[in-house]
């Protein structure tokens, strides 16, 4: 083992903590959660959305995201929220 596969590891971590700055800058004002190692986040939407009609509103305008309703188990409690990709 040369090194070889943790230089990688350990740049592409670098690189997903670029992002998720990078992502949280452009999403100030709203309530992220998300870890810094993470390769998405989840944003909680304002009042006045819902996570599927935001979704599809995102994707009629070549954004692709998917809404909390996609890995809800328990349909009774899903939070308004969608979750972005950051790689």
């Amino acid at each position: 083992a040369d090194g070889t596969a943790e230089r990688i590891a350990q740049n592409n971590l670098r690189e997903l903590k670029e992002r998720h700055q990078l992502a949280l800058d452009m999403l100030k004002g709203f309530t992220v959660r998300s870890h810094p190692a993470s390769p998405f986040m989840w944003v909680m939407l304002p009042g006045h959305w819902d996570a599927e009609s935001f979704a599809a509103s995102a994707k009629a305008n070549g954004v692709s995201l998917v809404s909390a309703d996609y890995f809800a188990v328990d349909r009774s409690n899903v939070p308004a929220a969608i979750r972005i990709s950051l790689n």
